[in-house]
C-alpha cells in the first residue's frame, strides 16, 4: 500500500469523523487531482494538485493550459484552491510559478 493509499484512508476518516474539509497531497502518477475533484469536492475542498514533477518537466504554456483546464472544471461547483501538489521546491524555475499565477490572475479577470 502506498503513502498515498495511506493518506487517503485517513483523510477519509478525518473527513467522516472529524469533518475535516480539506485534501492537498497529490501526485499524478497515483491520485491526480482532477480525478480527486470528480470523487471528493462535493463533499471536501480540493488544495492545490499541479505535481511538482509536471511543473518541472513542463514547458510554461503546457503548465498554463493544465491550469486554465483545472480552473473551468472547477468554477462551477468551486471546492478547488489552485495550487501546487506539495511543497515548492528550490530548484523549481520562478517563471513556472509565475505562470501558475498568472493563470489564475487571468482567469479571474475573464470569468
Amino acid at each position: 500500500v502506498s503513502n498515498t493509499t495511506n493518506l487517503i484512508v485517513i483523510q477519509q476518516f478525518l473527513q467522516f469523523h472529524l469533518f475535516t474539509p480539506l485534501f492537498y497531497r497529490y501526485e499524478d502518477n497515483i491520485l491526480p487531482v482532477e480525478e480527486c475533484y470528480k470523487k471528493y469536492s462535493d463533499r471536501i475542498t480540493i488544495l492545490g494538485g499541479i505535481d511538482l514533477n509536471f511543473l518541472i518537466t513542463n514547458d510554461i504554456t503546457i503548465i498554463q493550459k493544465r491550469c486554465r483546464q483545472l480552473l473551468e472544471m472547477t468554477k462551477e461547483k468551486g471546492h478547488y484552491m489552485l495550487g501546487t501538489g506539495n511543497s515548492l521546491a528550490y530548484y523549481l524555475p520562478i517563471e513556472k510559478i509565475i505562470a501558475m499565477i498568472q493563470t489564475v490572475t487571468e482567469f479571474d479577470t475573464h470569468s
